[in-house]
């Protein structure tokens, strides 16, 4: 299993990727499509990610979308795509979680409604890492430091969430 992962040290097979995109056959599968991008995103390659994921199609390529241009600090084009997985499915949870990342990219009054989106999902589901970690982020922007250190010993206590330590 290690050896399988092991390329992770290294540069990522990109020119097998690349060939396997190339293939009229394979090329358009939307697995494959959003594997690309965020192997193309972990290496910061962001117009090549863009150009296997912006045609999107399924809610998990438009959210990479979203992550791509944040990163990219393009707020304005993040925005555009989650218009369109609002317009597929607004009370989807990737919607939803695409909606709290723009919100605490652009900041000021956002944060609030970012946190909020947080604590919904939170109670919706069980906790986890990620919204753990979201509404810790929120209350730091917000200044709120007592209900992130609770954010942060209700992690340590659960002990289930412990990537948010290493966040």
């Amino acid at each position: 299993m290690i050896r399988a992962f092991s390329w992770l040290d290294k540069k990522p097979p990109t020119p097998s990727l690349k060939a396997w995109l190339a293939d009229p056959a394979i090329g358009n599968n939307a697995t494959l499509r959003l594997v690309a991008g965020l192997v193309f995103l972990h290496e910061n390659d962001f117009n090549e990610a863009l150009k296997y994921t912006n045609a999107g199609g399924t809610m998990e390529l438009h959210a990479l979308n979203v992550q791509i241009f944040i990163k990219m600090h393009r707020s304005d084009y993040a925005e555009r795509q989650l218009r369109i997985m609002q317009q597929m499915d607004e009370d989807h949870t990737l919607t939803q979680l695409a909606n709290a990342w723009l919100d605490l990219a652009v900041g000021g009054s956002k944060i609030q409604e970012a946190y909020l989106i947080f604590q919904d999902l939170s109670e919706r589901y069980q906790s986890t890492s990620l919204l753990l970690n979201g509404k810790a982020v929120c209350c730091m922007h917000m200044g709120n430091f007592e209900l992130d250190i609770q954010i942060f010993l209700q992690v340590l206590t659960h002990n289930k969430h412990i990537q948010l330590i290493q966040n």
